[in-house]
């Protein structure tokens, strides 16, 4: 199940909880929901340390894989040889594909259609133009 909807049945049984003390008539069942409480929050908490566990073995085997350390360095040194923006401050261009936004590839089609778009505005000729 979701972690996320088994937090919201978590929420749930508190309300419940919460509102057996203001109408104790109206909601009895506080020693069951006390239970269900207690066992819910055994499977959160597995899930989580499932979840923590399966992250950490990914980032090992993430730094331990040779290849995948080659690819990190080519990008990272594909980005670094790309001309800077004015001043100290990286380009946008190259931020997105440093972050993995973006590939290179789609770097460069985006750059080919912003330069198409821009022709058709130079050459129009001005209709507003007065004669």
């Amino acid at each position: 199940m979701d972690l996320v909807h088994l937090e919201s049945v978590f929420d749930v049984l508190e309300l419940y909880l919460w509102l057996s003390y203001r109408f104790p008539d109206m909601f009895p069942d506080v020693a069951q929901v006390r239970a269900m409480e207690v066992d819910l929050d055994a499977i959160i908490q597995q899930g989580i340390f499932q979840i923590t566990r399966l992250l950490r073995n990914s980032e090992q085997v993430l730094r331990d894989d040779p290849e995948i350390q080659a690819l990190s360095h080519k990008r990272a040194a594909r980005v670094g040889a790309h001309t800077k923006g004015k001043g100290d401050e990286p380009r946008l261009s190259e931020m997105l594909v440093a972050k993995g936004l973006i590939t290179p590839q789609m770097l460069k089609k985006l750059q080919q259609e912003l330069s198409t778009e821009k022709k058709p505005e130079r050459s129009r000729p001005n209709r507003n133009r007065r004669k």
